[in-house]
């Protein structure tokens, strides 16, 4: 499936907010907004069952994120993504209007939510207001909960507490609550020769030009905004291909993959057929879907990517079939694999590179 990013499913159409479901599945759900300036997104909250993650298109963000509140403002090309049981609010404190993307891997009932409010339907969700003492709420119980709750040690290492802000002491007494809970922390960004690396679990903010890219010639350049971990729940990566370049080899996996053509040309090659791709279109794969997509047009294609990681460690992950349209493009297996190693046999490997002017549009 092909969709318009200015097309979509849209749940407010004001003249100061716009928002549009592009793709709502239990996997992953991806909006579409844009904020004028001075409007509030979401004041403070926190999710328990799923990760909330933005990609910032146009103008500005301004995020707190954490027990600290720390504020932190996100430009065109940034990245956020808060795990589960980080307390966030976000607003446009900009001289201009804000676009962006919002991503909630897995959906925890938030496409219902915003065909709620469209619709004026009230919808039960995973969100919760930050507690007073800036902790976890406590569970509520049912008289037909047969199952204990589940100890803190069985917890995800994040999910034991988010500290107060009302604390005599401050801020200084905050984060010494938040290394005895466990409470998540902010990812370290580790300064290579490359650029920036995250390290270690924790939200981050991170530009994708001041981010480590991987790059050969011939291949596109390749910026995966998770440094040296993979995130548990969605992978995401920004790549720039130049005419000819192939995203990958013409492949499916078992798990939803999604992709936003921010600039340039390409082709899209899914399940034999070949589709042309411009700026603003969205290409949705569900899984199993057959797919692969090339640079084309006079100059770089930059192209988000986005997938979820349910089967990405399994044996049954997905594989590379053969297909004549991606055979023409220099983009597909003679024999058909599931061995990475066997499809990219034939390419140059991608080293560590610095980000290069011109590789990103604006």
């Amino acid at each position: 499936m092909i969709v318009s990013i200015v097309d979509g499913e849209e749940i407010l159409g004001r003249e100061n907010r716009e928002i549009s479901i592009l793709v709502a599945t239990e996997a992953v759900t991806i909006t579409r907004a844009r904020y004028s300036v001075g409007e509030q997104v979401a004041g403070p909250h926190v999710h328990h069952q799923h990760t909330d993650a933005f990609y910032v298109l146009e103008g500005e963000l301004t995020f707190e994120i954490g027990c600290e509140g720390k504020t932190i403002t996100v430009s065109s090309g940034g990245f956020v993504a808060v795990p589960p049981e980080v307390s966030h609010s976000l607003r446009n404190d900009s001289d201009r209007p804000a676009r962006w993307l919002t991503i909630h891997a897995p959906d925890g009932g938030f496409a219902a939510f915003m065909r709620g409010i469209r619709d004026g339907v009230e919808v039960e969700w995973d969100i919760s207001a930050v507690p007073a003492d800036g902790g976890l709420p406590q569970a509520k119980r049912s008289s037909d909960r047969e199952t204990p709750e589940p100890s803190a040690q069985r917890r995800r290492p994040w999910a034991a507490r988010v500290c107060s802000r009302a604390t005599t002491s401050g801020v200084a007494s905050c984060i010494s609550v938040r290394q005895a809970l466990g409470v998540v922390p902010e990812a370290r960004l580790d300064s290579t020769e490359h650029g920036l690396v995250p390290t270690g679990e924790g939200w981050f903010v991170l530009n994708a030009r001041k981010a480590r890219w991987y790059h050969a010639e011939g291949r596109p350049a390749f910026c995966d905004l998770e440094g040296d971990q993979n995130f548990p729940q969605l992978g995401i990566n920004v790549q720039v291909l130049l005419p000819g370049d192939a995203m990958a080899m013409y492949h499916w996996e078992a798990d939803q993959e999604d992709f936003l053509v921010l600039s340039g040309e390409a082709h899209l090659i899914v399940e034999g057929e070949e589709r042309p791709l411009r700026a603003w279109d969205f290409v949705h794969c569900p899984a199993e879907t057959k797919h692969t997509i090339v640079g084309a047009g006079d100059g770089p294609c930059v192209v988000v990517a986005v997938g979820t990681r349910a089967h990405a460690d399994s044996p049954d992950w997905g594989g590379y079939t053969v297909d004549e349209v991606a055979l023409r493009h220099t983009a597909g297996v003679e024999k058909e694999t599931n061995e990475p190693r066997e499809a990219y046999a034939h390419v140059t490997k991608r080293e560590h590179a610095r980000y290069r002017d011109g590789w990103l549009p604006g």
